[in-house]
């Protein structure tokens, strides 16, 4: 493989892949709803927000988007969209956790729990990848 020299390079590169599902937690902010539709309009991603479906709608609206650009996932806890979203990578639902309003510390207490097993398999995955 060529190594890549240019954004746009990179952009072509990921065009050509299977276009993967985001998993966003707790989308309920304008610069993350924003940032996800950019790259769903792009073809780089598909995207499932978690969070309160309300909220979500009405930023949607807010913002002028396509509802239909996202599917999205109910869970008004902040907390439990975090595990949400990280269970959407487990189940093969979603390829890429992303952050949005959440806390960074509920954040990383969905990633990191042990009922998950989500290192485990991350370190494996990286393992298959470097060798």
């Amino acid at each position: 493989m060529q190594a890549i020299r240019t954004l746009k390079e990179l952009e072509i590169l990921v065009k050509e892949q299977e276009t993967p599902t985001i998993s966003v937690a707790y989308a309920h902010d304008d610069d993350t709803i924003l940032a996800v539709n950019r790259a769903i309009e792009e073809n780089i991603v598909k995207a499932i927000l978690v969070g309160d479906n309300e909220i979500i709608k009405s930023k949607i609206k807010e913002l002028g988007l396509k509802e239909d650009n996202f599917e999205i996932e109910h869970e008004p806890d902040e907390k439990k969209s975090g595990e949400k979203a990280v269970e959407l990578i487990i189940d093969k639902k979603a390829h890429v956790l992303m952050k949005g309003l959440i806390s960074t510390p509920y954040f990383l207490k969905a990633i990191l729990k042990k009922d998950f097993n989500l290192i485990p398999q991350l370190l494996r995955f990286r393992l298959m990848i470097n060798y």
